[in-house]
């Protein structure tokens, strides 16, 4: 059985989904888990090369994919290109985010606690 998604200003249907229940879902969640190891051996260099390429992909299909939102929630067009801006946004800010944080987390035992943080202490006021 598909999943039809309508546009709410047209009540047509857009496209249609595979319906997704317990057993997919857990099998989505199983992949997930299976593919985490990889993207953590992931070097730094490379999840910021990553994460850019994706922010620029994101860019070049502004325009569509701010489309595709406003047909699927009948949102105004202006509101989806923002919002896709934003996404993009994101990612190149998380790109950037991998090559500047270094440390270790407030409050870690320092086992297996390594995180992407900058000490504030050294700031002068």
């Amino acid at each position: 059985m598909k999943l039809d998604v309508v546009n709410p200003a047209t009540e047509k249907t857009i496209a249609q989904l595979e319906r997704a229940g317990v057993e997919e879902t857990d099998r989505a969640v199983a992949r997930a888990k299976a593919a985490y190891p990889a993207w953590r051996a992931v070097k730094p260099a490379d999840r910021t090369r990553l994460l850019r390429k994706l922010a620029g992909v994101i860019e070049e299909h502004g325009e569509e994919l701010a489309r595709l939102e406003t047909s699927n929630v009948g949102k105004p067009l202006g509101d989806s290109r923002w919002e896709v801006g934003m996404v993009a946004d994101v990612f190149h800010f998380y790109s950037g985010a991998v090559e500047k944080h270094y440390g270790e987390r407030a409050g870690s035992s320092g086992r297996r606690s390594r995180a992407a943080t900058r000490s504030c202490s050294s700031r002068q006021s």
